[in-house]
């Protein structure tokens, strides 16, 4: 019998996923605080439910999951932050057309964006300072003239290139 693999794209979704109904759960509770406990379930339920199914199409469809967060970047931190916008601009008319906003804070979907991206670029950006072994590699820069180069090429090749001319000081590059 085979073992069942999981690619590692679909646990970034997945993550992803559960990210964004604990993002609302969670902005929801930053706007209302112990109020909260007054909506009825069904409804926090349902505006959950609805929010997580928008960002699932979203991050889907904007190809979130073809990097690997060894290599997270500004760019992938910007793509993220470009999905949550349109996934809180489209959740915004599903549910004028569903509520007309009666019950929702208005306010929500500004916290839950922060929330969100936060949730989201977050673990990223930790992966990688946890694959680097060090912070001192992404935030210390050492005062040492260093040799501009171009690297050519996206490959491992390319980045265990970068790594070891982190881990040696002497470098020059």
């Amino acid at each position: 019998m085979k073992p069942i693999r999981i690619s590692r794209a679909r646990i970034a979704f997945f993550h992803d996923v559960v990210m964004a109904a604990l993002s609302f759960v969670a902005a929801l509770y930053l706007r209302l605080g112990d109020a909260v406990s007054e909506y009825p379930p069904d409804s926090v339920l349902l505006w959950t439910a609805l929010f997580t199914a928008v960002c699932a199409a979203v991050f889907a469809s904007m190809g979130l999951y073809r990097g690997i967060w060894r290599y997270a970047s500004l760019d992938d931190i910007l793509g993220i932050a470009k999905a949550v916008t349109l996934a809180s601009l489209i959740f915004l008319p599903v549910m004028f057309l569903l509520t007309r906003l009666q019950d929702l804070p208005r306010s929500l979907l500004v916290i839950n964006w922060f929330v969100l991206l936060a949730l989201l670029g977050g673990p990223r950006i930790l992966y990688r300072i946890f694959k680097d072994r060090s912070v001192e590699a992404v935030l210390v820069r050492d005062g040492h003239r260093r040799v501009p180069v171009l690297m050519v090429g996206a490959g491992d090749g390319t980045e265990l290139f970068i790594r070891a001319t982190r881990h040696r000081p002497g470098a020059g590059y």
